[in-house]
């Protein structure tokens, strides 16, 4: 399994990124707002409007740091599974599900719902086939 470096790097580089954005932003919304009425804290809000904007922005920039880290998980985990086997060069596989089978329940007899298709399956004497 070949996995890229510096996809590894920056995926752990941008999660430390959104952690301190979280740790940053909670501060200083916490310091605009302070406690009290209601009142009080719009009141302290319309005080510190620029510490109230900068949490703002910086809450903002943590909501795409998690996009991007999303995306970045998803390179990371799946990117392996579609590379060419070196048995067959140029030949992609199919691609693999790192999601558990779901069996069901006694009751249903000898089928179980396969999560990465969304379908249930038979499973009689070792052979699969799709119910729909």
């Amino acid at each position: 399994m070949n996995v890229d470096v510096g996809a590894v790097r920056l995926l752990g580089a941008v999660f430390l990124f959104v952690f301190v954005a979280s740790l940053l932003s909670e501060r200083l919304l916490a310091a605009a707002v302070r406690s009290g009425s209601k009142s009080e804290i719009l009141v302290n809000i319309s005080e510190r409007l620029t510490l109230m904007r900068i949490s703002n922005l910086i809450a903002l920039m943590n909501c795409v740091g998690i996009v991007v880290l999303a995306a970045l998980l998803y390179v990371v985990s799946y990117g392996p599974c579609r590379e060419p086997s070196p048995e067959r060069p140029g030949v992609v596989p199919e691609r693999r599900s790192v999601l558990p089978r779901i069996p069901c329940l006694p009751n249903a007899g000898n089928r179980e719902f396969t999560a990465s298709t969304g379908s249930w399956c038979s499973v009689k004497a070792g052979h699969r086939f799709e119910i729909g």
